[in-house]
This record gives C-alpha cells, sequence and structure tokens, in this order.
C-alpha cells in the first residue's frame, strides 16, 4: 500500500526533532531541476506560463552538478529529486548523474512526463512518478519504468471534467502495473487557493491525497519558512539554489547561493533561518506540510507531559 503522509515521515525524522532541538541539521532531500526544457506545454505548469519561470534551453553544467552529488552525500544528505523546471530525462548528462547519485548511496526519485524513451537506468530509481501532461501518454516510453522499485502517475485534478482522463490514466496505470495513481488538486499560481473535491471514483490503484485538497483551499497559517532545513533545497538548470521550486523571480531573499561560484555546504551554512510567506507564495506547496508542524511545535505551550 502507498502513503502520502508527509507528517507522519516528518515525525519519524530523526532530522525534525534535532532541528526543533535547535541542533545543526542537514536536509533530508535536494531537488534538482537539471534541464529547462520541456516537451510539453501544459496550462497548469508555471514554468511554461510563465508564472515562475519558462522552459528554455537551458542545462545544469555537468561538472557543478557532479561537484554537487559529492558535497551533498559527504554532508548526509539522504536522496535526490530529480525534477523540473523542464523534463529532467532530456538533461544530456542524467545517466551519468543517475550512476553517480547511485555510487554515491544517494537515494534518487524522478518526476518526469515519459514522452521519451528514458536514456537513464530505472533500475536505480528509488520512485519514478510520471505526470500527467497536455500531451498524450506513450506506454512504450512508460514500460521501461517499471524496473523503478516504485513506479506511479502523479495527476492533477481540476474537477469532474477530468473524470474521463483520469480513467484513461488508470487503465494505463493497470497496463504498465504500475504501483499507484496519486490525485492531488490542480493548484493555481501566486498564491491563490483552490476550492476542488476529489473525484468520485474508486479504483485499486488511485490514492487520493486528502491533505493537499484541504489544504489548498486555505492559506499558509505561518508567516515565515523555514522548511527547506529540513525538507531540502531546490537547484535550478541555471546552478541557482533556492528555498523552494516555486518563488523564482519573486525577490532575492529566496535565492540562497550559485553552485558556479560557491559550493553547496558553503551555502547552505550561511541560508538564512527563515524568508517571510508572501501574499503569492504557493499554497499547499511541498514545503509546506514541514512549515506548518514547525509552527505548531513552537505553539506548544509544555512539551513534557503531566
Amino acid at each position: 500500500m502507498i502513503h502520502f503522509a508527509p507528517r507522519l515521515k516528518l515525525a519519524l525524522s530523526p532530522s525534525f526533532s534535532a532541528y526543533m532541538a535547535g541542533k545543526p541539521v542537514v536536509p533530508v532531500n535536494i531537488e534538482v531541476s537539471p534541464s529547462g526544457l520541456c516537451q510539453a506545454s501544459c496550462d497548469f505548469c508555471g514554468y511554461s506560463s510563465g508564472a515562475i519561470g519558462s522552459h528554455r534551453n537551458v542545462m545544469l553544467d555537468w561538472y557543478v552538478l557532479d561537484y554537487m552529488l559529492v558535497d551533498a552525500s559527504v554532508m548526509g544528505v539522504k536522496s535526490i529529486s530529480w525534477t523540473g523546471g523542464g523534463e529532467p530525462s532530456l538533461y544530456p548528462h542524467i545517466s551519468a548523474a543517475v550512476i553517480a547519485a547511485h555510487c554515491l548511496r544517494l537515494k534518487q526519485g524522478m518526476f518526469t512526463n515519459a514522452l521519451a524513451a528514458p536514456r537513464y537506468d530505472p533500475s536505480l530509481m528509488e520512485w519514478i512518478r510520471v505526470t500527467m501532461t497536455d500531451k498524450p501518454y506513450k506506454p512504450d516510453c512508460i514500460k521501461p519504468l517499471r524496473a523503478a522499485k516504485t513506479l506511479g502517475f502523479a495527476f492533477n485534478y481540476a474537477g469532474p471534467q477530468d473524470d474521463d482522463y483520469l480513467w484513461q490514466t488508470l487503465h494505463l496505470a493497470e497496463d504498465v502495473q504500475a504501483d499507484y495513481v496519486q490525485i492531488r488538486p490542480a493548484l493555481k499560481q501566486n498564491g491563490e487557493t483552490v476550492d476542488i473535491e476529489p473525484p468520485r471514483i474508486e479504483h485499486p490503484l488511485l490514492q487520493v491525497t486528502d491533505y493537499k485538497f484541504t489544504e489548498a483551499r486555505k492559506r499558509h497559517g505561518y508567516s515565515q519558512c523555514e522548511g527547506y532545513h529540513v525538507g531540502g533545497v531546490f537547484v535550478w538548470e541555471t546552478s541557482e539554489v533556492s528555498v523552494c521550486a516555486y518563488m523564482r523571480g519573486k525577490g532575492d531573499e529566496y535565492i540562497l547561493g550559485r553552485l558556479d561560484q560557491e559550493s553547496l555546504p558553503s551555502i547552505l551554512a550561511r541560508a538564512p533561518a527563515s524568508v517571510p510567506v508572501a501574499h503569492n507564495c504557493q499554497v499547499c506547496c511541498k514545503l509546506h506540510e514541514t512549515n506548518s508542524m514547525i509552527a505548531e511545535a513552537r505553539e506548544l505551550v509544555d512539551v513534557e507531559f503531566p
């Protein structure tokens, strides 16, 4: 059974308790966008619409990435998420990058549109999640991804108008022997909330992330973001390191440094304790559950049992 329960994982992580005790911690995960290119131009994607950036022919320098992976391993980072930005599998050195991460004992996963046959070894992945795009799925490109430890689909659900496409995705997931189809609300950009009900569909592969549908309806509930210290930072194809994948171009305070100018340990060592949650911060972002737990934990009056 697949469970999407970030709060439970966070509660069980030694990094969370250490961080709350004021001890120095290393991010558990680093998100890396190695490619600025993508074959799709989805309406709901801020990277293609220009809300966060735009798809462009920019690739992360291989030597910069190679050094970053070594530094991450030495520091004690546990995993790498290959993501975008653009489509990570279009990175010309993606095979070498995946092998390097594996040799450094970094667990890894990938968010991919799977519109092209993989040029990397899927068996080295803990998980691969195929993302719904505006282009039709290509089963022959997805089937090789079954070699990953876990194969799933991520479906951004906007309402009943998506039900037919969701059923197509579920049938495709059966065909390629995927482990799940994750349903999450199709979020808006620039901090807008959405009120979307989960689909009224039952299927053994369907995994509804209920907390995302709930959290997407409301604002953050905290004024400072600091989850990147625990959950991890975001590395762009330009070599910029930022606190998240959503605030690109929306303030210098969200950019921590550049890997083509200094090392990852140096950048993280001088990272601010927190950055402000702006009016246009993405609701229900990847760091939201971490930030929410930190804020709630700090509001405890008495941490001792009577």
